[in-house]
């Protein structure tokens, strides 16, 4: 041993250099300063997600303001095609309705006929004008859901009970809509200061990886209805 280190007997190599000596207050300090860098770069990392995730909702929302108005607009101009149509319906019906003076039986036969292709014409007319105010109801329809939902979420967000749910059973379907599946889905949902309770309802999952029997999905309740659940997706599964 010379100078605290030891000397190999066979060939004199100084080996084992003598153990530093710390002081407690810099190991102290050392530790701190490195948890410090952990608790940073793990708070980096944390802020990360979850902007990417406010990210995902916002566009999500973006998407369903941007399909509301998409499908009201064409709602409403169907709708106001299926009026322009039964407003030349009703034109064409009281046309066809005014007097006419026949003087002979050659006369009446050409205003009969007349009127009889009035008459199919006007239901020509009334028909298109069926057409337009069906599609125009269904698409009007499509975008009050968008728009309904949108709200849905932003209130359940704002003022929903946050929980947990508990998959007892799934199926899912072929239906896909914006690139989301359609689940059916048997939930049990806990919330805190209430008993737990069993619902099922479709839902349309963009992360099917997340469904499954046994799985926990965080949820929003609302406290007026506890049978209002919104699976919080962009909490759970991968963006």
């Amino acid at each position: 041993m010379e100078g605290g280190q030891y000397r190999c007997a066979y060939c004199g190599h100084l080996s084992l250099p003598p153990r530093p000596v710390v002081d407690p207050a810099d190991r102290a300090a050392i530790l701190a300063s490195v948890l410090a860098q952990f608790e940073e770069r793990r708070g980096r990392a944390r802020g990360a997600t979850e902007e990417l995730k406010q990210r995902a909702r916002d566009a999500v929302a973006s998407t369903r303001r941007t399909n509301a108005m998409v499908m009201l607009g064409i709602g409403g101009l169907f709708l106001l095609f299926a009026l322009a149509s039964f407003g030349g319906a009703l034109w064409m019906a009281v046309a066809a309705g005014a007097p006419s003076v026949a003087t002979s039986g050659h006369h009446r036969h050409a205003a009969a006929s007349e009127s009889h292709g009035a008459v199919a014409a006007n239901l020509g007319v009334l028909g298109f004008g069926l057409f337009w105010l069906a599609f125009g109801g269904i698409f009007f329809y499509i975008g009050l859901r968008y728009r309904r939902a949108g709200e849905r979420e932003q209130r359940m967000r704002e003022r929903g009970l946050r929980g947990r749910a508990i998959v007892k059973s799934y199926r899912e379907s072929n239906l896909v809509v914006d690139g989301n599946r359609k689940f059916d889905l048997v939930l049990e949902i806990e919330v805190p200061g209430r008993a737990p309770f069993v619902i099922r309802q479709a839902d349309y999952v963009p992360h099917p990886g997340a469904v499954t029997t046994g799985a926990e999905l965080p949820v929003f309740v609302d406290a007026a209805d506890v049978s209002d659940v919104m699976v919080d997706w962009f909490t759970t599964g991968r963006l």
